[in-house]
């Protein structure tokens, strides 16, 4: 029996890294025989830097793409296993640019990522911005395809005629932290935009509903519904849930926005519109990837409550052409993430 090791950040009961380690267990299971592979997963208390006891390490979705868990891939390429990059991405905070530049990281670590993808059995980015980010480190990108996020893979839920039905237009907003470490390096600013801008959208007739992604997120999310004030048209859910709860919540709204990265996956799953809070990297890979990076904007623009405003504007205006967009990706995504399972790469 083959052992095969599911690589990521999991076991800390994140949303976004629990419901992708869920994507590849749904596929393991379709596609895996039980009496061929065994998957183990990478929490708490399994050993993941002796590779020497797996067949296969697969790196999962995340930001991955790290010393660290780049460093155990290359160990496993070094013991001769087989490895594979499924919907992997890269985050940082600090500048990088697009274009014939130097890399962005130090030759030993580029060197590693090469080696890593030439052995690999397939490898598999999230978004265009990882992509770009691997090109500048010199890796032989003919061996490098654009995956999509592993959440993607998530069925939509399927509609109800009773929210079709109800009067009550509904803004979903997802607040948090990242304690700082975000584009402008100013959360109080995005805070306080963000809250002029639910109290105009307050105006024009929607509710707001406000709801974490993580734990550590509901103080932000309570400060953020004490600043909008209102209280009769603003809803907070403390609760922290599961990735098929959130989608069968944010269905019903008209419009989300969003500051965790795959808060905004959520909606785009769900088939709804969202206006993402670029707060890091990786905000932008998932816009640009999924073919829209119009509904992303960086926390650090000037006059953020008005251009939260327009882009909500601009996506509730534009939602039919904007989830035929998310639809096709929706369609690669699969198709790519798939395709390692298909072709038995294990």
């Amino acid at each position: 029996m083959k052992k095969v090791l599911y690589l990521a950040w999991i076991g800390f009961n994140n949303l976004g890294d629990e419901w992708m380690r869920a994507m590849f267990e749904q596929l393991a299971k379709l596609h895996l025989s039980p009496e061929e592979y065994q998957v183990i997963l990478s929490v708490p208390g399994v050993d993941i830097k002796d590779v020497t006891k797996y067949d296969t390490i697969v790196m999962g979705g995340g930001s991955l793409l790290i010393p660290g868990y780049l460093d155990i891939l290359h160990d496993a390429v070094r013991e001769g296993k087989h490895v594979i990059i499924w919907g992997s991405g890269h985050d940082r905070l600090n500048a990088f640019s697009f274009g014939p530049n130097t890399p962005p990281e130090s030759e030993r670590f580029c060197l590693k990522m090469k080696e890593v993808v030439d052995h690999a059995a397939y490898c598999g980015v999230r978004g265009p911005w990882t992509f770009e980010y691997m090109r500048q480190m010199g890796v032989a990108m003919d061996r490098v395809n654009l995956s999509g996020d592993p959440a993607m893979l998530a069925s939509p839920p399927a509609s109800d005629p009773d929210d079709e039905h109800t009067s009550e237009r509904w803004i979903g907003i997802n607040w948090g932290t990242s304690y700082n470490r975000i584009y402008g390096n100013d959360e109080a600013y995005v805070e306080n935009q963000l809250a002029s801008a639910a109290k105009f959208l307050i105006e024009e007739g929607y509710k707001i509903y406000v709801y974490p992604a993580w734990r550590p997120d509901r103080e932000a999310c309570k400060r953020l519904c004490t600043k909008i004030g209102a209280s009769d048209h603003v809803v907070y859910d403390a609760g922290v849930h599961s990735y098929e709860k959130y989608l069968q919540l944010i269905k019903r709204f008209a419009l989300t926005i969003n500051f965790k990265l795959h808060a905004n996956v959520l909606s785009a799953a769900a088939n709804v519109p969202f206006v993402c809070l670029g707060y890091r990297f990786k905000s932008f890979d998932f816009a640009h990837s999924i073919g829209l990076p119009q509904l992303a904007i960086s926390t650090d623009a000037a006059q953020l409550a008005d251009r939260i405003r327009d882009t909500a504007a601009y996506a509730l205006a534009n939602k039919k052409s904007i989830l035929e967009q998310i639809g096709t990706h929706r369609q690669e995504a699969r198709a790519s993430l798939e395709k390692p399972f298909l072709e038995r790469l294990f």
